[in-house]
């Protein structure tokens, strides 16, 4: 059955996409006082496929905008779905240990995806109600549009919480338990994003989010990755804008009609539970802005859920002028952060004891989480812990020799030059380089001192020393620019794009995405997730996907509400 759409809404709507240069396409109206559509970008197209890059509108509960996401996108769902959440997989090892035509690739694939699909299946009822509800709209949704779909509910559980269980398990070392023959060595954890946050007088009264979410697209996240406006008809949820892919309830970032920003970045930790993991990452960022007023308020949020993946998220807030990164853990693990570094550094006097954490404490970890304020001031006396932490690590690997730079420490200090290598694995306090009030930085890393314990556990720094290195010089490069920026005045909205965008092939370091996938043709370098900037007072949203040399497309919340 479908029901008549209002005539006055459903120009407005159609105006409030022309605006943005999209073209209604497909309108749906199951549910009475409830509409779905699509649109298509009059100019942006995928290098590869051709095709309009699509923005979708859906109101209603969370099951009824589910149903219609599911009746205007069920070829796209049944990529992610079929495709993606099974090849996603070989992304998280090493291919010159694991390759896709020998058995250990075979078989390593398998057993990953029953792992996660029975702890998924297992789990699912820990994820908030209103996603729950979301995913049984998808499925049926799906049904309708395609009474043949071969979509099961059970893979729509992995597709959105798969990555979270399966980093768990690499995490916390629990994978080897389930397969002790997959080694160290055939981990390769794909640990690449970038964001910040600069409002006030480093952005001329403005304030600017940028989130560079550099993650594996399997083949498919570039085909088929959109924008979602999603407006609750219950009057507690806010409205809001989600970078995803169509199947995934989750958001690579997310902003909501109060103005309410959130992003995520991987970040490599031991205090993870895979077998209580909640709800982490992408489905966070979705719940935290479908909810929350404000960025205290989505702290607070944040730290009622159970979590058991290790996530470094940032949160901004376009109403207050105020930022902050949140560094999680699970919110069930042994909370005691001197329980994860090897114990001879401790022993060895290397790392600090409880007295010095005590009289220089940033906290007590909440549940698993703690939190940089942007007026956060980072206690700067266990930087130098640094010097013995680099000696220790070079007596124990002699041919493998690090060399910590004067400079390393400071505000606009390089641990890592670009391409060189310095990092001691996770063992070393990471610096803060941001003092100012309005600017925040965030990579793949933890810096709180506290939590940086958590990553310092030995088999969590083993599976991702392979990513040190580029880490640092992320964190180091991106401030280096964003500091020089603020220093010209004022930074622009396209100074602003072109910072987040600072690893395009087209800038600086174009032998950054040398190895990544190619077009069809060859001629261009796929994006590997997305790439956003969000005007945070105009409560907009500009994201990059798809292939480098494709158009950005823009979405502005307020003209559809």
């Amino acid at each position: 059955m479908n029901y008549k759409l209002d005539k006055v809404k459903a120009q407005k709507l159609t105006d409030a996409f022309q605006k943005d240069h999209f073209t209604v396409k497909m309108t749906v109206t199951p549910f009475e006082n409830a509409v779905g559509m699509m649109a298509e970008h009059q100019t942006a197209i995928n290098y590869d496929t051709k095709q309009h890059k699509k923005a979708y509108y859906l109101e209603g509960s969370p099951y009824q905008m589910g149903y219609m996401m599911g009746l205007l996108a069920e070829p796209e769902i049944t990529r992610m779905v079929r495709d993606f959440a099974n090849l996603i997989v070989f992304s998280f090892f090493n291919h010159d240990k694991v390759s896709n035509k020998n058995w250990v690739a075979r078989a390593l694939g398998a057993l990953v995806n029953e792992i996660i699909e029975d702890i998924a299946n297992d789990q699912h009822l820990t994820l908030p109600k209103e996603l729950m509800e979301e995913i049984k709209g998808i499925l049926d949704g799906c049904k309708a549009a395609n009474p043949s779909s071969k979509i099961r509910e059970d893979r729509l559980w992995v597709l959105n919480v798969g990555v979270d269980i399966l980093l768990a398990l690499i995490y916390s070392g629990e994978i080897q338990k389930k397969a002790p023959w997959i080694t160290s060595d055939m981990i390769r954890v794909p640990v690449m994003c970038n964001a910040f946050a600069m409002f006030g007088e480093a952005a001329g009264g403005n304030y600017y989010m940028g989130r560079d979410f550099m993650f594996p697209t399997a083949g498919v996240f570039q085909d088929v990755a959109c924008m979602i406006i999603y407006k609750p008809t219950d009057s507690t949820k806010k409205p809001h804008i989600s970078m995803t892919a169509p199947g995934m309830v989750g958001s690579i970032v997310a902003l909501n009609s109060m103005n309410v920003a959130v992003g995520c970045d991987m970040a490599p930790s031991g205090n993870c539970t895979p077998y209580q993991t909640g709800i982490n990452s992408l489905p966070m960022n979705r719940f935290i802005t479908q909810n929350a007023r404000s960025a205290a308020d989505a702290v607070e949020t944040m730290e009622e859920q159970v979590r058991g993946t290790s996530w470094n998220h940032i949160i901004a807030d376009g109403a207050s002028d105020r930022a902050c990164i949140v560094e999680t853990g699970s919110s069930s693990a042994d909370n005691n952060f001197f329980n994860y570094p090897p114990k001879d550094l401790f022993t060895n006097k290397i790392l600090p004891n409880k007295t010095f954490f005590k009289e220089h404490s940033s906290g007590t970890p909440k549940k698993g989480l703690m939190v940089r304020w942007n007026d956060y001031q980072y206690p700067e006396g266990y930087l130098y812990y640094n010097r013995g932490l680099w000696k220790y690590f070079n007596q124990r690997h002699p041919l493998d020799q690090k060399e910590l730079h004067a400079d390393a420490m400071r505000e606009r200090g390089y641990i890592n030059k670009w391409e060189e290598k310095n990092c001691p694995h996770n063992y070393y306090f990471a610096p803060q380089r941001e003092s100012r009030k309005d600017f925040v930085m965030v990579i793949n890393h933890f810096i709180i001192p506290e939590m940086r314990l958590f990553a310092m556990k030995q088999w969590t720094s083993i599976i991702a020393e392979g990513n040190a290195d580029d880490i640092q010089w992320r964190y180091d490069e991106l401030n280096y620019r964003c500091l020089k920026a603020i220093d010209s005045k004022p930074v622009t909205y396209n100074r602003a794009k072109k910072l987040i965008d600072f690893l395009s092939p087209d800038g600086d370091f174009p032998t950054y995405y040398a190895n990544s996938p190619k077009s069809a043709d060859g001629k261009r370098t796929r994006i590997e997730g997305s790439i956003s900037l969000l005007d945070m007072k105009k409560c907009s949203m500009d994201s990059y996907y798809g292939y480098y040399g494709d158009e950005w497309v823009k979405l502005t919340l307020p003209n559809y509400l």
